[in-house]
């Protein structure tokens, strides 16, 4: 919805189920990600950071938890 202020997006995800970690990239609308190695030993954090304009911290930060799994 807010991918023409996306200037660029980067970051690590912890998806669940998956021993892997995904990482993300995008810039405006194109949007790719992969998985790679495996995480480390200890707890798994995802990361997320947007450069970008016009955009909602708030709104992107309860978006962001609310995929928690």
């Amino acid at each position: 919805a807010h991918g023409q202020n996306v200037l660029r997006a980067k970051g690590i995800i912890d998806v669940a189920g998956q021993d892997r970690r995904l990482v993300l990239q995008a810039v405006h609308m194109l949007l790719e990600g992969d998985y790679i190695g495996p995480w480390p030993p200890g707890p798994r954090q995802s990361r997320l950071v947007l450069i970008g304009r016009h955009l909602d911290a708030h709104a992107l930060s309860h978006a962001f938890h609310a995929c928690i799994a």
